[in-house]
């Protein structure tokens, strides 16, 4: 038995011999106030009826009974106390065997759920390349192991007021990614005339070319000669710059045609002034097509 406790116990008896109160006591002492009401009742208890017997006598007989009581109320809970309650108010037993039950649980349903339920694949849709209507007059060529066929086409957005507006380009160019300026390859040459408001809703091929696969960042276009009808009269477009540079990565793949759209907005590249008509190009790259394609 608890030395410490003794010497409480004994002096709230003393307290409680002086005519003190039990509250008092744990008041005093309320981390043993569980252990020590009982005993102290009792203790109160056999004051009143012992009161004729002489104080050291009835310590001592009172305190032999202190003990037994405080025996006999922690044998009794002990023998109450259900299995159940025993192992559940102690985790570090039942823990870990939960643990393992909830893993072989869970290990044995994925081992036995359906290989045909599990979730489908999420399917990649084609890239704009690969839905790009093909021009019926233009057979592909075959291609080089490493190699890609680059298609340039044109087409052109509406322009109301404006009946005709001819475009010549020159060189066509594009720009390899991780080069600087060597990186430029030429894909198309050579003068090439077009009318934009002819290609409203269709698309016009310009050339292709058989490049070298890779991934590519901008396209130049050389632009020679414009030439607007406005009120059923030709006029001479001054050009504002002689070359468009488009920005815009594109991939060409091997054994693959990856088609690049120049869409112009005619009406918002010709600019009409007292001094005459200017010409300065508002194209837009599209990496696909947009529309059917016809043959130069």
């Amino acid at each position: 038995m608890n030395r410490e406790f003794d010497r409480v116990l004994d002096e709230c008896i003393d307290r409680l011999s002086r005519g003190g109160s039990i509250e008092e006591c744990l008041a005093a002492y309320p981390e043993l106030a569980g252990e020590l009401r009982p005993l102290l009742v009792s203790a109160q208890e056999l004051m009143a009826v012992g009161a004729a017997v002489s104080r050291a006598g009835a310590k001592a007989v009172g305190r032999e009974r202190l003990l037994r009581e405080r025996a006999r109320l922690r044998e009794t809970p002990a023998r109450r106390e259900s299995f159940f309650r025993r192992f559940f108010i102690r985790p570090q037993v039942w823990a870990p065997a939960a643990a393992a039950l909830i893993i072989a649980l869970t290990v044995g349903i994925m081992a036995l759920w359906p290989a045909d339920e599990k979730a489908p694949m999420a399917s990649v849709p084609p890239s704009p390349s690969e839905s790009s209507p093909e021009p019926s007059s233009t057979p592909s060529p075959t291609l080089l192991a490493q190699a890609g066929l680059l298609e340039i086409r044109v087409t052109d957005a509406p322009a109301p007021e404006i009946s005709a507006v001819y475009l010549t380009l020159g060189e066509v160019g594009v720009h390899r990614a991780g080069k600087e300026e060597v990186g430029w390859e030429t894909v198309l040459s050579g003068p090439r005339t077009f009318e934009l408001l002819h290609l409203r809703g269709i698309e016009e091929i310009l050339g292709s070319k058989e490049i070298e696969a890779g991934r590519f960042t901008q396209i130049r276009l050389e632009v020679l000669h414009a030439e607007v009808v406005i009120g059923g009269q030709t006029e001479g477009a001054k050009v504002s710059s002689g070359e468009v540079k488009l920005v815009g990565a594109f991939e060409v793949k091997p054994q693959e045609k990856t088609v690049l759209t120049l869409d112009f907005d005619a009406e918002h590249s010709v600019i009409v002034t007292g001094a005459g008509v200017r010409f300065k190009p508002v194209v837009k790259l599209i990496v696909g097509g947009l529309a059917p394609a016809s043959s130069p």
